[in-house]
């Protein structure tokens, strides 16, 4: 079978110094986590999908998800736009990473389509390893410049020294400098607790600082527990897999003092 990898556009948001904002399945759930209750709790409407048959469903065969209602869908990536604050934010999210030889490919696709649609900056979400209990929370950094670094600065954001980021969350980064954009790693803490809330509010509220976002920390804390019920629910569908013998594919990679994805 051809790779196939195509977005589908519903609408023309228009947008002002739009940034893109990467958050999907990995340690912890951080990205997705964090990105999920941006798309909920924001003025948010869904403008476009990606779909590819590098996105395989979370036993990493090819089929569709059924939802509760009987309804079906095919694995995909939802991009979301959010206008009222500037610079506008473009929130990409989906239900699974894509398989390790698929990802060079669907993280290209987004990066073009996000410098299509005029965005100077990217930032992609992930998870962090620690083995150190008291890190959990604790949001690390990956720049790309003097810029980004100084803007950091006075906040309780730690800048990583050496490490790698492997996967989506990497490759993204990677490819949006090619293009000159602006690129901003993201990572929470965990101990790998499946989902982490504490690290991926850790990351909303370094979110909420850089753009500034107004969310009601009170309501954070609700949505928290609510996205955590959800996590736990496509934990069970990953654990299945597991015994039965089909491993959902979910890269990890490893830093100098733990595991980024």
């Amino acid at each position: 079978m051809m790779p196939y990898t195509r977005i589908v556009e519903y609408s023309s948001p228009e947008l002002n110094e739009p940034v893109l904002v990467q958050g999907l399945p990995g340690l912890g759930y951080v990205g997705k986590i964090s990105v999920d209750f941006l798309m909920d709790h924001l003025r948010t409407s869904r403008f476009a999908e990606l779909y590819s048959s590098y996105l395989t469903l979370e036993d990493g065969s090819l089929g569709i998800n059924v939802g509760n209602d009987g309804g079906f869908y095919l694995p995909k990536y939802d991009f979301y736009a959010y206008t009222d604050t500037i610079p506008n934010l473009i929130l990409l999210t989906g239900n699974i990473q894509p398989i390790s030889w698929g990802q060079f490919e669907v993280c290209d696709q987004v990066v073009s389509f996000a410098e299509r649609l005029g965005c100077k900056m990217v930032v992609a979400i992930g998870g962090y390893r620690t083995p150190v209990a008291t890190e959990r929370g604790t949001v690390y950094a990956v720049v790309d410049g003097d810029s980004i670094r100084e803007k950091l600065q006075g906040s309780s954001v730690k800048i990583t020294s050496g490490g790698q980021v492997n996967g989506a969350c990497g490759l993204v980064l990677g490819l949006s400098r090619q293009k000159g954009m602006s690129c901003l790693g993201l990572l929470g803490a965990t101990d790998v607790t499946y989902p982490d809330a504490i690290a991926a509010k850790s990351v909303v509220k370094t979110l909420a600082w850089l753009f500034s976002l107004s969310l009601n920390y009170a309501e954070l804390d609700r949505a928290m527990a609510e996205i955590e019920s959800r996590m736990e629910k496509f934990g069970e569908m990953r654990e299945a897999a597991l015994r039965s013998d089909q491993q959902p594919r979910e890269p990890e990679e490893r830093g100098r003092a733990g595991y980024y994805v």
